[in-house]
């Protein structure tokens, strides 16, 4: 059989994220999270109908995985390992349509395909991967209808709003993957109001009737008409390092948290953990609900924030800094215990991984300055507005991990991980391609 260039080395990216996915499934287990049995109780719940005891802390899709797969985890292993090869495949396309380049495509999709931080996500019971998944085939569906690949009609846009409410439902945190769509309707038909006007709504429509149901259960079943009753708890991570200083008018949940928190730097060396631990604690005590102690929790850490915005911006610059780290880069677990404990085999992956990925993010991070100051490094492809939507994607997810969490695990990068790597890849096609010119 005949294939062209482009055919083959889509090929190869499908034979080799089947193959190492096949050698993942061999030789490691799928991993059970402590966070697993969260989304494992809200699906008893959903399948029960008893919902006494809700919190409303997880969106539910991911829940729905596992009642669709009959609770079988084996099949959602398998399931998530297709998802990885998919995904492989939505990132090929996503660089060979903005670079014109089959290499870059390639590349692009093995810095995925055979990344081992997003392998052992594919193998975790966690939403990650299927967050990944929706959050690229969105990408690839823009791009490929600003190619001219799909028809840009109304039901383009709607199955663009319609993914992203996926996604959303799937991990909170890119709940502002639908607003930024809307902008980028906007600003591409700009100049024909009509067509803006229409393609908008197009987009609306499906977001509004897949989140609007949710808002209500949640209302019904917490008080509160929010995605996820834990915005308070995630800003706390923050201001759990300086609680000292709040406010007196919250003593009792400011006690339990500095009593605790000692005990956690004892124990773990870590401070944070303590914010979701005493949770139960602060409830008894107090009488609160789950949300009632999520909406304290709000209050209380922006109280702190505000008289100590200072040691606030230096823990959010750390934030930031832990959102490009290298996945699974961790005090606790991850690279740097299998660099210290770990046999010479796994030693050996670890350190080429950790250096691969720090290098394509430093690429990433550096590269765009470089184009500012040197216009021969900055191709017109550059500023095509599907880059610019991916950017915004990258950075405003970095963004929000930064002003809203503090942790060790930088799981809020995963699902944009394969764009940000696939930009770096192109971006070192084009030094390198200077670097010969210059040569020649």
């Amino acid at each position: 059989m005949d294939f062209s260039p482009a055919r083959k080395k889509i090929f190869w990216v499908i034979v080799l994220a089947l193959a190492a996915r096949i050698v993942l499934a061999a030789v490691y287990p799928p991993q059970i999270w402590p966070e697993t049995a969260r989304y494992l109780t809200i699906a008893q719940r959903f399948v029960s109908g008893n919902f006494d005891g809700y919190l409303g802390k997880n969106v539910p899709l991911y829940s729905f995985l596992l009642i669709a797969c009959g609770f079988n985890y084996q099949l959602v292993f398998i399931i998530q390992l297709a998802m990885g090869v998919a995904i492989s495949v939505f990132v090929y396309f996503i660089f060979l349509r903005l670079t014109r380049s089959e290499w870059i495509g390639f590349f692009a999709a093995l810095a995925y395909a055979l990344n081992p931080g997003q392998l052992l996500f594919e193998a975790a019971y966690i939403p990650e991967i299927v967050c990944t998944f929706w959050l690229t085939l969105l990408v690839f569906l823009l791009v490929e209808i600003v190619a001219g690949n799909l028809p840009e009609r109304w039901w383009s846009y709607s199955l663009l709003g319609l993914v992203s409410v996926i996604c959303l439902l799937t991990r909170p945190h890119y709940q502002f993957v639908p607003a930024l769509l809307l902008l980028f309707v906007l600003w591409r038909w700009r100049a024909q109001k009509r067509r803006a006007f229409l393609f908008s709504l197009s987009l609306i429509i499906p977001v509004a009737a897949g989140l609007g149901p949710w808002l209500v259960f949640q209302y019904k079943h917490t008080g509160k008409a929010e995605i996820t009753t834990h915005l308070g708890i995630t800003l706390m991570y923050h201001a759990m390092a300086f609680i000292e200083y709040a406010p007196e008018s919250y003593g009792g949940v400011k006690q339990i948290l500095l009593d605790e928190r000692e005990a956690y730097l004892r124990d773990t060396g870590l401070f944070y953990g303590v914010v979701e631990a005493v949770v139960p604690e602060v409830m008894d005590k107090t009488g609160m609900s789950y949300a009632q102690v999520d909406s304290t929790y709000l209050s209380m850490a922006l109280e702190t924030i505000k008289r100590k915005p200072a040691l606030y911006a230096g823990s959010f610059v750390r934030a930031m800094a832990r959102f490009f780290k290298p996945t699974w880069y961790s005090k606790n677990f991850g690279i740097r215990v299998v660099i210290a404990k770990g046999t010479l085999p796994a030693k050996i992956v670890a350190v080429l991984y950790g250096a691969m990925q720090m290098g394509l993010v430093a690429v990433f991070l550096l590269f765009p300055l470089l184009a500012l100051v040197g216009g021969s490094y900055r191709p017109k492809s550059l500023l095509d507005i599907r880059v610019g939507f991916i950017y915004a994607l990258i950075w405003i997810a970095a963004l929000i991990q930064g002003v809203l969490v503090l942790g060790e695990n930088n799981r809020f990068r995963a699902s944009v991980e394969p764009l940000m790597l696939g930009l770096a890849v192109w971006f070192i096609a084009i030094l390198a391609a200077r670097w010969m010119k210059q040569r020649s």
